[in-house]
């Protein structure tokens, strides 16, 4: 699920599913096919080549800096996220935010 307003940079990926598959018996018993739901919240922004695994769920105003790996889990609103995987880097105000919602009349 894609909201309202997100954006999401050139070549990144939306894995719902991952595995080697069932050709690689051996590797798929290692590392079995793991399916889940991703979430992109509203206002989110995406960088770049970021890879969004299964179970990612990215609350409203996430943001993933270029190259990011968002394993599964849900990610806190109106927060910077970077690297692999991805780790918080700075969380916006909350008082920005809400007047950035008035003045828009959101």
């Amino acid at each position: 699920r894609i909201e309202d307003y997100a954006v999401i940079a050139h070549r990144s990926l939306l894995l719902t599913s991952s595995g080697p598959g069932k050709k690689n018996c051996i590797m798929d018993a290692l590392y079995p096919e793991d399916c889940g739901y991703i979430r992109i919240g509203a206002y989110c922004w995406i960088g770049a080549q970021c890879t969004l695994m299964p179970g990612a769920i990215l609350s409203e105003g996430v943001v993933l800096g270029a190259h990011a790996l968002a394993r599964g889990g849900v990610y806190e609103a109106w927060t910077v996220y970077a690297g692999i995987p991805a780790k918080i880097l700075k969380k916006f105000d909350a008082q920005k935010v809400a007047a950035a919602k008035r003045s828009l009349g959101i």
